[in-house]
């Protein structure tokens, strides 16, 4: 039976991966070691207290000279890599733990050999620029705020613009409309600008926005009744708005929501002369469009 060398309990790894020479691993540097780092067809140990390194291989005993006892060693060792499998006992020693392996990392074109920190340094990175103007947005500027502000002082505006066109004040219409008041906006019952200039019979105001809206604001209805400018006008008698509207190319043939045109509203009014001019003007408006309607 082949006698076992017994270790000491000073001894430590080989790494004899190089070709002319072997390292000595030290203890304190094990656990950053793989297996695979150190194994040259086997694994070396060197006991520093023995004069001989002792290895075995195919049940044959080979003896390398090593480092005495008062002679401790020293890196790089000079000694020749013997491939031979060494029995290790390694009931004395603590086990050691294996670091991870490294991962490759394919989407920043990384090999698997690189390491944390060169795959942070391969990493591209934008820093901010110090010619970069950065300002921190002032309270005083708020975007929500300005627009709050700003949508507070058109409604305020359109208020305004519904008032001056119900009292008549020419001069307040063409001021609100300068600074952006809309002349076309309604109130809470659909009733606009020309609704109110025509019901309360203001000429001026009247021929001021017919002058500054598009065509289609002339019919545009208020919620209540379905009425145009022009209903109200034929049934508060108000005989130069009604010709104004007309001319101005407002629709004779729509009806409220009660089927009234405006020459109803007229014959409500008990105003028989507008009622006859609007029947008149209904027609010359229908045989208008009839003509158009032709040639197109």
């Amino acid at each position: 039976m082949e006698q076992k060398a017994p270790l000491s309990d000073d001894w430590c790894f080989l790494d004899t991966t190089y070709p002319d020479r072997v390292y000595r691993v030290d203890v304190a540097q094990e656990k950053i070691y793989n297996v695979v780092d150190i194994l040259e067809d086997g694994i070396f140990i060197v006991d520093l207290k023995d004069d001989s390194l002792k290895t075995q291989t195919n049940n044959k005993t080979t003896t390398v000279v090593a480092a005495s006892s008062s002679t401790r060693l020293k890196r790089p060792l000079s000694i020749p890599a013997v491939p031979v499998t060494r029995p290790i006992n390694l009931s004395s020693r603590s086990p050691v733990t294996l670091p991870p392996p490294r991962r490759y990392n394919s989407s920043i074109g990384s090999s698997p050999s690189e390491s944390v920190e060169d795959i942070v340094e391969s990493t591209i990175m934008t820093p901010f620029s110090a010619n970069q103007e950065f300002k921190l947005p002032s309270p005083d500027v708020d975007e929500a705020d300005a627009i709050w502000v700003k949508n507070e002082i058109m409604k305020r505006n359109e208020h305004g613009m519904i008032e001056a066109s119900k009292s008549g004040e020419l001069d307040k219409v063409i001021e609100l409309h300068r600074s952006g008041a809309s002349l076309s906006a309604g109130d809470h019952r659909g009733w606009r600008p020309l609704h109110y200039a025509a019901r309360h019979g203001h000429k001026e105001v009247v021929r001021y926005i017919i002058s500054n809206v598009p065509r289609c604001v002339l019919d545009l209805v208020e919620e209540e009744k379905g009425q145009t400018a022009l209903h109200k006008a034929a049934l508060y008698e108000r005989r130069t708005i009604c010709s104004l509207l007309v001319q101005a190319g407002a629709s004779l043939t729509r009806t409220d929501y009660d089927g009234n045109t405006p020459r109803i509203q007229a014959l409500k009014a008990q105003d028989k002369e507008l009622a006859k001019y609007l029947e008149t003007q209904e027609h010359l408006q229908i045989i208008a469009a009839e003509d158009y309607e032709t040639a197109v």
